[in-house]
């Protein structure tokens, strides 16, 4: 028997089981979500596959196109191999509404999950009175929702640009330093193509009102 390679080895796990929860704390990744993402950061950290809690087959609003593939525990988009996260797009309502107190309903008017994508339903105009706050309504809401609900600690400039694209409220010229650092309980990460924004409590405790105010009950 060689005890001084079976130590090795436990030792090895013991450092692997730390660097996936060390993952998982640096993420961000709200509570109720911290055990599947732990045990997704585990599978990547030894190259094996961690069996994952049953999935429930979503009940899709109208245009909705599936559940949410969330790549990456941390989001940053640093081309690392991440771990994948797959969730029904329910999950991903009901994480929301959990974290928010805002009403699924709500949330399914507003906006639906495609494909790992957040995309807003209604009209540009039910987003704010001017390009400016058409742009902060919609950076806020995409990155609350991935924050919450898909455990993506910060959003991409890019992802809000497309977002903003889909309701006519990308402005070139001002989004990047205008727009996107006056975003309410906000904080701007990262610098030239890797710019990205994160949620704070603030940002979230304002979500539940932009909500409200897309809907015309604020």
């Amino acid at each position: 028997m060689n005890v001084t390679n079976g130590g090795d080895k436990m030792e090895e796990v013991a450092q692997s089981i730390k660097a996936a929860w060390t993952a998982v704390e640096e993420s961000g990744v709200p509570e109720h979500m911290q055990e599947i993402a732990f045990k997704e950061a585990l599978g990547a950290v030894l190259g094996t596959t961690v069996p994952a809690a049953p999935r429930r087959t979503a009940a899709k609003p109208s245009g909705a196109g599936g559940g949410a593939t969330v790549t990456g525990i941390d989001g940053d988009g640093d081309g690392d191999e991440p771990a994948v996260l797959t969730m029904d797009e329910d999950e991903v309502m009901r994480a929301v509404s959990e974290e928010t107190g805002v009403p699924v309903e709500k949330l399914e008017a507003v906006f639906h999950v495609d494909d790992g994508v957040v995309k807003l339903n209604g009209p540009s105009a039910r987003y704010g009175s001017s390009t400016a706050d058409k742009a902060r309504s919609i950076a806020l809401i995409v990155t609350v929702v991935r924050k919450l609900g898909m455990g993506q600690s910060d959003t991409p400039y890019t992802v809000i640009k497309t977002a903003c694209d889909s309701k006519h409220a990308y402005d070139s010229k001002n989004f990047a330093p205008k727009h996107m650092p006056n975003v309410v309980g906000c904080v701007v990460k990262g610098d030239n193509r890797n710019r990205r924004l994160e949620a704070k409590g603030a940002g979230i405790a304002a979500f539940s009102e932009v909500i409200d105010k897309v809907l015309g009950a604020a």
